[in-house]
């Protein structure tokens, strides 16, 4: 957790920056020439909207179960960077809308309130069908200027991948980001596929610890 208040506190520092106001050197030199610089008045830049927005999506079931409370602790805190818009599903093998469930004032009862609130119990992972549910009912959230991260390990217990889903989904983003919570020489291993999302995404790294989470999104 001192790992995810250090987050917190250098993205509160970079949106505050993005926030101050910049001297227009040129419009003030304009304007003072008008006046012989009596009196001078300085001129700012026009703040840039944040138009960026983040869609999550969190793999909570068994196989993600030591990752799941962080990750969840990471989606609520990284809500504030993004102020034009951040929405949240997690998934095990059914897509859960856990946006307004995080939406708390204290962190840690947020995280306990989706852990509570999704069946994980017998609930094993397949990731064709929370892709299939987001393709055909939420695809209108996704702009060209929405980021999608995706947190887990791309275990799927032999279903089917919903390539084609995900492909979509890349597609429509402005860009798409898989952080994977198992060790990359376990990837494509067994029953793991992100081999075969990996040509979609923009990046993809293992994030196995909080400080590796921390470099993955501030790099």
């Amino acid at each position: 957790y001192e790992t995810l208040r250090v987050f917190r506190t250098r993205l509160t520092r970079k949106i505050k920056g993005k926030n101050k106001k910049e001297l227009d050197m040129a419009e003030t030199c304009k304007k003072a020439c008008a006046t012989n610089g009596i009196p001078l008045r300085l001129c700012y830049e026009k703040p840039i909207k944040q138009k960026t927005k983040l869609m999550l999506f969190l793999d909570v079931s068994g196989s993600c179960s030591n990752a799941s409370e962080l990750m969840l602790t990471f989606a609520y805190y990284l809500q504030e960077a993004f102020p034009a818009g951040c929405k949240c599903y997690a998934f095990t093998n059914k897509l859960y809308d856990i946006s307004k469930l995080l939406d708390m004032p204290n962190g840690s009862s947020a995280v306990q309130e989706v852990l509570n609130a999704i069946p994980r119990s017998g609930a094993y992972s397949d990731y064709n069908k929370p892709l299939k549910d987001f393709y055909e009912n939420h695809m209108q959230e996704l702009t060209k200027d929405t980021i999608c991260i995706c947190i887990g390990d791309a275990r799927n217990n032999k279903n089917e991948s919903g390539e084609e889903y995900l492909k979509a989904i890349c597609r429509r983003s402005k860009k798409s980001w898989w952080m994977n919570t198992e060790s990359i020489e376990k990837w494509n291993v067994n029953d793991s596929i992100i081999g075969i999302y990996q040509p979609y995404l923009n990046k993809l790294d293992e994030v196995l610890t909080p400080n590796g989470l921390l470099q993955f999104i501030l790099n």
